[in-house]
């Protein structure tokens, strides 16, 4: 079977899915800020793990399209290896429920455990190799998970590697995703004793002074008392977000489509507002035509005000989009508390 999805049919897709699945995880996130039980706790934390590794299912069947495009991006930043191995494996223990399953792990990371590569796409490339080994290996059988190091082109540099054993096949994705990242994947299969796919992947050793620094630098904007102005034509949306802003004391006026958001930011004197939160897919005028509308107005804020696109019009392309109509930044759905947090609070571009 061959699927295929235009570029019109993926972003369809992509906000019919995306939109779900921000109520899905917005609602877990807020839950898990109240500080239910352990055992609630736990079962929301299960939740959410899970519900993240379905998003990037979901992505994997939307990123088709952009690979026959060539148009898949890789965002390197300094990402922890060890945490991104841990989470891909408690992941990819609920593979092995039910299933007569060894899993084997023997782990050599670098000793700095910070390196520069793109975290969505690493995590990608080992939860759907696991998932295939889990899939082809008959019950009874086991799989073993190993990381490896080599020395690199320069000091700074190392060649981090994964090696499964006992995969099996449907690994087109993994391979695009491997060879985006400089990298190589190799296969090896031995009669009697199953097969065997290594990915090695040239990364550099990143600081981890950096890492934590990019959520602690200082910022221009406190949240208390902050006032913020939403476009957002869904109930369950509006509402998650709602709750996740004034948990941090901001002050939210919802407008249901562009037209309302429009008519309300001119009806208020100049700086009412501190930050537009904007969908874009809303009826009667986009969020698009809603920003060029109020970055067209003659007063003084019409320039100054933070405008952050919060929609599920998540691909590279969206992003330029929203940029070239005058918004600030952008914030796809679905998204964490933090991050809908970090996008307020973020220095004005």
């Amino acid at each position: 079977m061959t699927i295929s999805l235009s570029p019109v049919s993926a972003t369809v897709n992509s906000i019919d899915i995306r939109t779900p699945m921000n109520a899905i995880i917005g609602f877990t996130d807020i839950t898990l800020k109240n500080e239910p039980a352990p055992e609630v706790k736990s079962y929301l934390e299960k939740v959410k793990q899970s519900s993240d590794y379905l998003l990037s299912l979901i992505n994997d069947v939307l990123d088709i399209s952009r690979i026959e495009s060539g148009n898949i991006s890789y965002d390197p930043e300094p990402v922890n290896i060890t945490a991104v191995t841990d989470s891909v494996l408690d992941i990819t223990h609920g593979f092995t429920i039910n299933r007569d399953l060894q899993l084997i792990v023997h782990r050599d990371e670098p000793e700095t455990h910070y390196v520069l590569a793109d975290e969505v796409r690493l995590r990608e490339i080992l939860i759907n190799i696991i998932s295939n080994a889990v899939k082809f290996t008959h019950d009874g059988g086991r799989i073993t998970f190993e990381t490896f190091r080599k020395p690199g082109t320069a000091p700074d540099n190392i060649i981090f590697g994964y090696r499964i054993s006992d995969t099996g096949l449907g690994m087109a994705i993994t391979k695009r995703y491997v060879e985006l990242m400089g990298g190589t994947i190799t296969v090896e299969s031995t009669k009697g004793k199953g097969t065997t796919f290594t990915v090695e992947l040239p990364l550099t050793l990143a600081d981890p002074i950096e890492k934590r620094k990019a959520y602690t630098a200082p910022v221009q904007k406190r949240t208390t008392d902050l006032h913020v102005l939403m476009a957002e034509d869904n109930d369950l949306n509006a509402e998650i977000a709602t709750m996740l802003l004034e948990d941090e004391g901001m002050h939210v006026t919802r407008a249901a489509d562009g037209c309302e958001v429009v008519k309300m930011f001119k009806s208020h004197p100049a700086s009412t507002y501190d930050v537009i939160l904007m969908d874009i897919m809303m009826p009667r005028m986009n969020g698009y035509e809603a920003t060029q509308a109020i970055r067209n107005m003659n007063r003084p804020d019409a320039g100054k005000v933070q405008i952050v696109a919060m929609t599920a019009n998540a691909f590279a392309e969206d992003v330029v989009k929203c940029k070239e109509a005058g918004m600030d930044s952008h914030l796809p759905k679905p998204f964490k508390a933090d991050q809908l947090i970090a996008s307020i609070i973020a220095p004005k571009n």
